[in-house]
């Protein structure tokens, strides 16, 4: 600090004020018109351990099933198996033996005197900024979905390549379980015909909607944690002069392809026409986004009983470009898609 006396005044003031100027008019005499010269960035070196080369992740994916909460197999049904991400967070003695730095992760950390007590201080660091799991990762498999708990299912009636030639089919099955039958779903050409939760889960339906051919059907027993077993035959649907004549489409008017969108918009209106509706058995609304590979069902409707329908998009998506579009599945198996329309959400 430099004081200037100035009668009674003392005046007072920094390096950025007096020593600075003096330090620059120093080295600018010094240095002259010497050559500029750079430093040279040193080189990423690469140890090849995570932990060493910065590389190391706290968390890892694994694929739990949703009922049990253990790790999915082979025998856990797709639709029950969630990613689950596990974080740990440790000190660096877990990764690293400082006898040997580049060799193993050790077997037993703690082997370390040092280990406990910096462990400790990374997990109350991590507790403290609420990235702690208390759980720890399941280390046990799926023992719910196993080949051992799969039911059994054979259809009884109709056979193989029966011939068909009234407007009523009557199914039906045997069944056994391990765990007991919770219900049997029935396909139609993929499509889903009816249910039954039952004993003995046969199921009477109207097919008279199909046209004269060899139809699929498909017999599915499920348990009550979706073990599932599939058994299938084709029939000859033959009713007299039982012909459709008009063929399936699916157009979406609205909204039109191009449009920018706000949160605001949403709930958003697709009106869509369609034909041929006693040959739908459904349809699903799909959106994609541009740089996601999968689609997202934003809609799915049955029982489609009118050619001009509209229907509710009704979440706001992430910002984001996105196309929409239908996919109308008819009772003969075929699935036909609409018209794209591409939509940007702000």
């Amino acid at each position: 600090m430099i004081l200037k006396m100035l009668g009674q005044l003392v005046i007072r003031s920094d390096g950025s004020v007096l020593a600075a100027p003096i330090w620059h008019d120093f080295m600018l005499s010094s240095l002259g018109n010497g050559p500029v010269e750079s430093f040279k960035a040193p080189e990423d070196v690469k140890t090849g351990k995570a932990i060493l080369d910065g590389d190391i992740k706290t968390g890892q994916a694994i694929l739990v099933d949703k009922i049990s909460g253990l790790l999915a197999t082979s025998s856990t049904p797709p639709e029950l198996i969630e990613t689950k991400n596990v974080f740990e967070h440790h000190c660096i003695l877990f990764y690293v033996d400082k006898d040997n730095p580049l060799g193993p992760i050790p077997s037993n950390p703690s082997n370390d005197p040092q280990f406990n007590s910096w462990e400790t201080a990374v997990i109350n660091w991590a507790k403290r900024n609420n990235e702690y799991a208390s759980s720890t990762s399941p280390t046990a498999y799926d023992n719910l979905h196993t080949p051992e708990n799969q039911p059994n299912i054979k259809i009884i009636s109709p056979k193989e390549g029966e011939i068909i030639s009234e407007k009523t089919i009557n199914i039906l099955v045997e069944t056994t379980s391990a765990r007991g039958v919770k219900r049997v779903d029935y396909y139609l050409n993929n499509n889903l015909l009816g249910s039954s939760d039952q004993a003995p889960f046969n199921l009477s339906a109207d097919i008279s909607f199909v046209n004269d051919a060899y139809q699929n059907l498909k017999a599915r027993a499920c348990d009550d944690v979706e073990n599932c077993t599939t058994a299938e035959l084709n029939f000859n649907f033959l009713l007299k002069n039982n012909r459709h004549p008009e063929k399936t489409s699916l157009l979406i008017n609205a909204p039109r392809s191009g449009l920018a969108l706000n949160k605001i918009d949403f709930p958003l209106n697709i009106d869509f026409n369609t034909s041929g509706l006693e040959q739908i058995a459904k349809i699903n609304f799909l959106v994609k986004k541009s740089d996601v590979s999968l689609p997202q069902i934003i809609s799915s409707l049955r029982n489609i009983n009118d050619k001009n329908n509209i229907i509710a998009w009704d979440l706001a998506p992430e910002p984001g470009d996105y196309v929409l579009y239908g996919e109308l599945y008819d009772w003969s198996g075929e699935i036909k898609k609409s018209n794209e329309v591409n939509l940007t959400v702000k």
